[in-house]
């Protein structure tokens, strides 16, 4: 079943769509298999993610996650369906993939093309002009339908949903339209709703609509301690609320090294550098120039970038694109070591994924999410200036038995931390149905008008940390 737009290519404009299957479709609490008298009654619960962007196509933190707790639930008997654009590039939003409804993984996905694309120069100078006025006078609205992606179909679809048995929604992460937008919708029709934020310190993070988004939602699911920690210290009023830390789990995958030093004529050590490019995200200069003085010392340390965006033509940096999954566990296993230059995490997969490979890591200590993955798993070392950054980048090559060991201890770390049946656990409970919490969770509004009322109701119980258990004390 596709879209079918009321007019234009687009719709009527307001985002008019007509013949989506929606998730409330499948009642939130199905019961299958039923036997006489009632008895061995097996619930099936359902959840709709809603996501800017979806797909294994797609290179991107919170969309990984966005995947992988989507084909992870529906292998425990959940029904997930994920709501989401039809694009593949987060710079320009333009619309690629087919609009309507398909299947993946078990996972129905529902696609909702974008009204208008993105010009990534011109959204960055008028983003300048943004910040630069006073918050009483920075059109917010105008802003943020061009941050995208604009689906005006998705919303409306939101807004037109019986709320009776309707599935929970989760939106992620809080920077996006589809979240700004949906999540209020979704509240406004009474269905309970989960905000996973994605936060990192950003100038949108404080915008009055993101406030409002972080208000509204029934519940946040926050992917480390210092993101919980970030978003309270800009938002306190959120702190007693009903929240959660850990969002994520990871299975590795073998890799085989002398398969991708073969398919790409590497025969020294290297190190690794993966995800979504962007100056923003801070694979830049500093890395590069960092390698070339390692290099002009006497290393022989080279740098494989994978991703989007990837640089070409830079002496003793080979970048190989966007890899398939079976590549990226190859390329991980031969990594002398696996670099994060970014200053802006939520949660570092990369970090993750490298440590379960039993890889050792150089993480920028700009970021507060990084450090504390760092230090908590004894899995890497950490930079704060290029000159640090050169060493570790020596220190790759030249120590391997203290990198392996850095390696090994980072794999134990991911091996008892973050585990799926924690991850599942806290969904249950922040939408009020664990095992060890049968209350509804309350929404966000009644705690902000009655605290008391919300530590009696355990509207500030759920404090769940998988994978960083007791990591914030």
């Amino acid at each position: 079943m596709f879209l079918r737009p009321e007019s234009g290519p687009y719709g009527s404009g307001t985002g008019g769509c007509q013949g989506i299957p929606p998730p409330w479709s499948w009642p939130a609490d199905e019961v299958v298999g039923d036997s006489p008298g009632g008895a061995m009654r097996e619930v099936k619960r359902s959840l709709c993610i809603v996501s800017p962007r979806y797909g294994h196509e797609i290179v991107g933190g919170a969309e990984t996650v966005a995947r992988l707790l989507a084909e992870e639930l529906v292998t425990r008997g959940w029904q997930v369906s994920v709501w989401t654009s039809c694009a593949v590039s987060a710079d320009t939003w333009e619309n690629v993939l087919a609009p309507g409804e398909s299947e993946a993984y078990g996972v129905r996905v529902v696609r909702f093309p974008a009204a208008f694309p993105r010009n990534p120069v011109w959204f960055s100078r008028m983003s300048r002009l943004f910040f630069r006025l006073p918050a009483a006078l920075r059109p917010e609205q105008f802003w943020l339908k061009r941050q995208g992606p604009y689906l005006p179909g998705l919303v409306e679809a939101i807004c037109r949903q019986d709320t009776s048995g309707a599935s929970p929604f989760l939106f992620l992460p809080y920077l996006f339209y589809p979240t700004l937008a949906g999540l209020p919708a979704a509240v406004g029709s009474r269905v309970q709703s989960l905000l996973m934020p994605a936060a990192h310190d950003e100038r949108p993070l404080r915008l009055r609509s993101v406030r409002d988004v972080f208000r509204k939602a029934d519940a946040l699911w926050y992917a480390t301690p210092e993101e919980q920690q970030l978003v309270e210290r800009v938002y306190p009023e959120v702190a007693p609320g009903r929240s959660a830390v850990g969002t994520v789990g990871i299975r590795g995958q073998k890799g085989d090294p002398e398969r991708f030093c073969a398919g790409y004529q590497l025969s020294g050590p290297y190190l690794l550098a993966g995800g979504r490019l962007t100056p923003g995200k801070g694979v830049d200069s500093m890395l590069f120039d960092a390698l070339r003085l390692a290099r002009g010392a006497g290393s022989n340390i080279s740098l494989v970038v994978t991703g989007e965006g990837a640089p070409s033509g830079i002496d003793g940096v080979l970048p190989v694109g966007v890899l398939s999954r079976q590549g990226w566990w190859d390329a991980v296993a031969g990594a002398a070591a696996v670099v994060i230059p970014s200053s802006q995490e939520s949660l570092s997969l990369v970090a993750l994924e490298a440590w379960i490979s039993g890889r050792p890591t150089i993480a920028n200590a700009a970021s507060p999410v990084l450090v504390g993955q760092t230090r908590r798993s004894g899995g890497g070392v950490l930079f704060s200036s290029i000159p640090e950054l050169v060493s570790r980048i020596q220190a790759a090559a030249a120590n391997r038995e203290a990198m392996e060991a850095m390696g090994k201890a980072g794999q134990q770390f991911v091996r008892e931390q973050y585990g799926w049946d924690r991850v599942v656990e806290n969904l249950e409970l922040l939408l009020g149905t664990g095992a060890d919490d049968s209350r509804p969770a309350l929404h966000s509004r009644e705690v902000a008008a009655d605290p008391a009322r919300a530590r009696d109701e355990g509207g500030g119980s759920v404090r769940r940390t998988p994978g960083e258990r007791g990591a914030a004390q």
